[in-house]
Formats: structure tokens, C-alpha cells, sequence
């Protein structure tokens, strides 16, 4: 053989091994590189969310999860700071009402081709309320794992005892699903001694400081009186407005202010709560109210501060002869921190966890309502103590507000304002909505270089 055919036959021997090689090498299936996602977050522990995480890695063994929990009070102060510094978490729990402020740290659900999910599939999968608070046009930024809202506590040893007492008042047994039938019973089961002074309470309402989530309250009552909050361009609070309802003017916000204070207006026959009270969830929990108002979350704390006491939460009272009802959400959801160098990884996190087959394992470990309307009747069957906030999700309303802290603390002082005389209900409200309102007008851009009067200059 000659030296040329042979130089010939060992370069074609070297390239067929190295493409045979090659595509050896090519076919063996890759690991991608580890990586970690960080979690941030409020309330939940790091062992409430390990099923979760755990059943995630079995389909993705290379991505660990680290969750970090923050007290709510220091929360937003590290979180402002890690992205000043442009770092922070992958992942981070939203308020509901957060978007408006931290939108930009926000980075929305990526297009996936093998698995699209639409703005119009959002609202289907979760309760309506979400897609108000997380989707804007057709950008999705968070998806809850689940959706509370404000239910009614009531005392049933004293609904029990006062049908003892009086058994031709069956009705008592009966819990109010109106305000009218709530009015009712607190007149029925308020206990005052011989100089008047309220001995217990029939319903924990009226007042700021001393109610859990009175803010809400307050906005949960003007959303069912079909107050419009805000204006439709997102920059001005009108909750103090008139409508025109039958030819008549009639003023929904200043009604509901109206109506929640007389809870604690000594003038008044609906009289049953003032400041000298205690806080209301220490108050109902050691029996000296009939009813409260409160998320699901204080079913716990009512049965570490009681376990003796005898409660039922049922659903919220509605306005007689509403067309719909209308409840109130407060939740929070995980997004996806524009800051992160894995947004990929952690957005297929947030949508594993949010998948019906999964969010039960954080479900049953938090006690939470779920978000998913197709799992209402599994949580009512499973966890029945959270029908009533399940149930409610459907129907749940918020509103638009641009620093929901700010918001409560102007609610608050409105309400103090009318407790207290300081001012009218309609002043109160008024000033309230200026407030607000003021925190919606984006500051005005500083002046532009003075220009040289003619003749000056160059």
C-alpha cells in the first residue's frame, strides 16, 4: 500500500472516530449546573413550604431552594435595600396590594412555547380578585398559592346560652348572613350591667386602634355599599363622592363610614364597642364579645389563646338584597424578583407550586384558603373550618392603592376622627380621600435650567 493511500485511510479512521465520538458525547443526556433560588417571605416558616419543595426536586434535582421569613415590620425595609443594592431574593412574596408600588422589581411571567399560559387562562385558574391585583394588559406577575378574605367569628356557647334563656328565640341559633340580622343580634346579646357600661360586647366593631384589621372592615363595608374607591385613570381617590341613585343623591363611602362608627356611638341604639375595650382578638377569645371579624389565620390564635372556647366562622354579612355578594381579599403571592439571574428557574418554581396537584402540600401545612376555584369543594370536604373564606374567594374584591400602609393609617385616623369628634363624618372622609389622593399624584420633576432673559447671555 502505497504511503499516500495510507495517510489517506488513517485521516478518514481520525475523523470517523472523532464524529462517531462526538455524537456518543452528544446523546449522553446533560445535567444542568446546580443552582440555588432564594425565597423571601413574611408569616409562613421554612418548614411549611419543605413537601413543597421536596416534590419539586423530584423533578428538579439541580435547583435548590433556600426560604428565608422576615418579620413583617422589617420585610419591605430589606427587601427596598437588597434591590438598591441589586441583589435580593429570586423570589418574593407580593401583597396584593404591592404591585403598584414594586411593579418594576417585578419581571412577569416569560411566553412558553411548550406551556403558554394566557392573561384570559390566569383568570380562569385563580380567583378572580388575582387577575385585578397581578395582571396588567397581558403581563402576569405573580400567582397566589392562596386568597384569604375577612369572615365573621361568632361565640356560639353565647348564642347557645341566650336560646336557653329565651328558647322562643330560636332565630339566635341562626348566625346574621345580612347586616340587618347582625344589627338584630347585637341588640339581642349585648350585656351591659346597672350603669350602662358595656360587660360584653356583641360584635368587636366601630373603632380603630383596638380592632384587627379595622381598615378593612371599613373598606370591605364601602366596596358592598358600592362605593368606587378610585377614579378610573388610577389618580385620585373618590370614595368621598355622590352618586345619583332613583334621582336621589346618595353617598355610598360617607354611608359606610357612618354605619361602621355607630358600632361605637353611645348615641346610638347599635351601640356595643368603644376605645376602652380590649384589643378585639384578646377580647373574643377570652368570651366577652359575641362576634368579630377576621381573617382565617386567627383560627389558630383563637385556639392557642382559648382552646376551651367555643367558635364558628362563618361568611361575612352582606347588604339585604344585594344583587351579589362582595368579600374582601388580603393575601399574598410569590413573584419573580427582577433582580434574580435565574427568573427562568424561578418562575417554573412559582408555577409547580400553583398547580392543583401540588399547592395542597403548602395548603395543608399553612391552613390557608386556596386561590383555586377548582378546589373549593376539596378544601370544604378536607379543611372544613375554611369553608367559609374558600367559598368567599370567588366573590372577593380590593382596591387600587399605591402604598397600602399609608392607606391604613389614613383610614385609621378617619375613623378616629369621627370616634373622637374631631371632625364629621363627611369632613373625615373628605380629608381621607385628599389624602389619598395625594399619594397617588406622582411628585412634579424638578425645574428645567433658567433661560437668560433676551439680550443675556451668549
Amino acid at each position: 500500500m502505497s504511503s499516500s493511500r495510507l495517510k489517506f485511510f488513517v485521516v478518514v479512521g481520525i475523523l470517523a472516530f472523532v464524529l462517531i465520538g462526538g455524537l456518543f458525547i452528544w446523546k449522553i443526556p446533560r445535567t444542568p449546573n446546580e443552582i440555588t433560588l432564594e425565597i423571601w417571605g413574611v408569616f409562613d416558616d421554612a418548614d411549611q413550604y419543605a413537601p413543597l419543595i421536596s416534590k419539586f426536586n423530584q423533578t428538579y434535582p439541580w435547583v435548590k431552594i433556600d426560604y428565608k421569613k422576615f418579620t413583617y415590620e422589617e420585610y419591605e425595609r430589606k427587601l427596598l435595600e437588597a434591590w438598591s443594592l441589586g441583589k435580593g431574593p429570586d423570589i418574593f412574596l407580593l401583597h396584593n396590594t404591592w404591585l403598584p408600588k414594586y411593579q418594576s422589581h417585578a419581571y412577569p411571567l416569560p411566553y412558553d412555547k411548550k406551556n403558554p399560559l394566557t392573561a384570559q387562562d390566569y383568570q380562569r385558574t385563580f380567583m378572580p380578585v388575582a387577575s385585578y391585583d397581578f395582571v396588567r394588559g397581558d403581563q402576569i406577575y405573580a400567582m397566589p398559592l392562596f386568597v384569604d378574605t375577612l369572615a365573621l367569628y361568632y361565640n356560639e356557647g353565647i348564642f347557645e346560652e341566650m336560646y336557653l334563656n329565651n328558647p322562643d328565640e330560636s332565630w339566635i341559633l341562626t348566625p346574621p348572613k345580612t347586616w340587618d340580622d347582625l344589627i338584630k343580634t347585637v341588640n339581642y346579646v349585648i350585656k351591659k350591667d346597672e350603669w350602662g357600661n358595656i360587660e360584653r360586647a356583641g360584635i368587636a366593631m366601630g373603632t380603630s386602634n383596638n380592632i384587627n384589621r379595622a381598615s378593612d372592615i371599613l373598606s370591605l363595608i364601602m366596596l358592598q355599599s358600592g362605593t368606587k374607591m378610585v377614579s378610573d385613570d388610577l389618580k385620585a381617590a373618590i370614595f368621598d363622592r355622590s352618586t345619583i341613585v332613583d334621582g336621589a343623591s346618595y353617598n355610598p363611602g360617607e354611608r359606610s363610614l357612618n354605619f361602621y362608627t355607630d358600632f361605637a356611638n353611645p348615641r346610638k341604639k347599635v351601640y356595643t364597642w368603644n376605645i376602652k375595650r380590649d384589643y378585639s382578638v384578646d377580647d373574643f377569645s377570652e368570651g366577652d364579645v359575641a362576634m368579630m371579624i377576621g381573617y382565617s389565620h386567627l383560627i389558630d390564635t383563637i385556639k392557642k389563646k382559648n382552646p376551651n372556647l367555643k367558635f364558628k366562622v362563618v361568611p361575612i354579612p352582606q347588604i339585604k338584597e344585594s344583587p351579589a355578594p362582595v368579600n374582601y381579599a388580603n393575601y399574598w403571592a410569590p413573584a419573580v424578583s427582577a433582580s434574580s439571574e435565574h427568573k427562568e428557574e424561578a418562575w417554573d418554581f412559582i408555577r409547580f407550586a400553583s398547580a392543583p396537584e401540588n399547592v395542597w402540600l403548602y395548603l395543608s401545612q399553612t391552613n390557608r384558603p386556596t386561590a383555586r376555584p377548582d378546589m373549593i369543594s376539596y378544601q370544604e370536604k378536607e379543611m372544613p373550618e375554611l369553608s367559609a373564606f374558600a367559598r368567599q374567594g370567588i366573590t372577593a374584591q380590593s382596591w387600587y392603592q399605591i402604598d397600602n400602609d399609608a392607606v391604613e393609617k389614613i383610614f385609621l385616623e378617619m375613623i378616629e376622627k369621627v370616634n373622637y369628634s374631631k371632625a364629621s363624618v363627611s369632613q373625615a372622609i373628605s380629608q381621607a380621600a385628599q389624602e389619598v389622593t395625594l399619594l397617588m399624584t406622582p411628585p412634579s420633576p424638578p425645574p428645567g435650567p433658567l433661560k437668560p432673559p433676551p439680550g443675556i447671555g451668549l
